[in-house]
């Protein structure tokens, strides 16, 4: 399940439809989306895969509950988008979850949208993401939209550490003091390429939860942006020594940037790093409370 809060404008069911891939960061496939308004906010959002819902829709509504924290406003309104090749197919416990949402619910098969209606698919039109406002939306904000899930995935780097190049990086920090490991951090930061040395030096300072808690510190929407490549490649450098603070960072970093999938990824990966991880627990905290990133920026 992937939450997330944001502000949505839309002015057609297209639109609407394609919110979500924006928001996510991916174009949902064979995937059931679960939204709550307050005017053009989105309050609560959830996507899980159809699956579910084919199983046992009173599953998906106590998961929604669940993760529904903090209770949403009696006036606002609930949107239910589906997305698969044969729609049709998931009609009847559809119509189960808008009954006791009382929602509004939009399916596509992404070329063609429908609205459900009585158990029946209605009023047909033709619908292309490429040409919906939240698709121009993300390409004038520069916010990738990946193909799929899996595609949206691969951002995400997988440890390989070079033994050899970590333990010469550990013996020359051991002599910096810590002036010169703030400078050499900070430095690292700044969004340029790094080489491998740099990425495996970045790795072994964010393996001290000082210099973690300093980061953690400086993190907002605009910094997490520039920060994102640098962490990535200090990520792919890490022992596993430091993979628990990088990783939990990094969901620090997707979730302020907005791409839920990859948040959901770093903290699966944390529940084999180190589950009671301080920031992953932060982490979890808000993306079950549903808490926006403009939250942490106001905070």
């Amino acid at each position: 399940m992937t939450q997330i809060s944001e502000v949505l404008r839309c002015s057609t069911r297209a639109d609407v439809l394609a919110a979500p891939a924006t928001l996510l960061g991916f174009m949902p496939e064979e995937s059931v989306v679960l939204m709550h308004l307050d005017r053009n906010r989105v309050e609560f959002a959830a996507r899980v895969g159809l699956d579910l819902l084919a199983a046992d829709p009173t599953e998906l509504l106590a998961r929604t509950a669940h993760a529904q924290a903090v209770p949403v406003r009696p006036d606002g309104k609930w949107l239910v988008l589906v997305y698969a090749v044969r729609p049709q197919n998931y009609l009847g416990p559809l119509s189960d979850i808008v009954n006791e949402l009382d929602a509004d619910c939009y399916l596509t098969d992404g070329c063609t949208s429908w609205a459900l209606e009585a158990d029946d698919l209605v009023a047909p039109e033709p619908y292309d993401y490429q040409s919906t406002g939240p698709a121009c939306s993300a390409v004038l904000s520069g916010r990738n939209v990946c193909r799929s899930r899996e595609e949206a995935m691969t951002d995400l780097p997988v440890p390989h550490p070079d033994a050899r190049l970590v333990g010469g990086v550990r013996d020359q920090i051991a002599r910096w003091e810590p002036e010169r490991q703030l400078d050499t951090l900070s430095e690292l930061l700044d969004g340029r390429r790094l080489s491998p040395w740099e990425a495996s030096v970045l790795a072994e300072l964010l393996a001290q939860d000082e210099l973690l808690a300093e980061v953690v510190s400086l993190l907002s929407m605009n910094s997490a942006q520039r920060w994102r490549a640098s962490l990535e490649a200090a990520l792919a450098a890490s022992p596993r020594e430091s993979s628990a603070n990088l990783t939990a960072l990094l969901g620090m970093v997707y979730w302020l940037s907005g791409n839920g999938a990859l948040v959901n990824e770093c903290l699966s990966r944390l529940v084999l790093l180190e589950p009671d991880h301080p920031l992953g627990r932060v982490l979890h905290r808000f993306i079950f409370l549903a808490i926006p990133p403009t939250v942490w920026d106001n905070a």
